[in-house]
């Protein structure tokens, strides 16, 4: 809801005392993206203590009901997005600590029993999988 006091329409940027006021973008669920500006810097809740204009309006008045929707669901998949790469990362991490393993007992001579060509061939597949998600995670 805007609230614009006094029959004076203040010059744009300036609230009904003539101080600049501030343009911010509302987040919440109900106004995501919205602009508005600023109520008066002397505002008051106290409606009987004369203090300030409450001067306070949106900007971009009109249908913004798409707006919010789209908004609401572009943060909707951004969380999802969020937690799909942290799960990837875990996931990155465990292969990659697999691949730190091979390469200790490969040093060591324990995995003599794959064969030189088989652990070898292991850990090009496991660093060309490693490429690729890395690639999606980060690219």
């Amino acid at each position: 809801m805007s609230y614009e006091s006094g029959a004076n329409q203040p010059r744009r940027g300036y609230c009904n005392c003539g101080i600049p006021i501030a343009q911010l973008v509302s987040w919440t669920e109900n106004n995501p993206g919205r602009r508005f500006e600023k109520r008066c810097k002397f505002y008051s809740a106290n409606q009987d203590d004369g203090m300030g204009c409450k001067y306070w309006r949106w900007v971009d008045e009109g249908n913004i009901h798409w707006q919010r929707d789209l908004c609401n669901q572009l943060l909707d998949e951004n969380k999802a997005l969020r937690r799909e790469v942290a799960t990837m990362k875990l996931k990155l991490d465990s292969v990659v600590e697999e691949a730190t393993e091979l390469k200790v007992k490969l040093r060591f001579g324990k995995g003599k029993q794959f064969g030189g060509f088989g652990v070898k061939l292991f850990l090009s597949v496991t660093v060309v999988i490693l490429s690729v998600i890395f690639a999606k995670i980060f690219g």
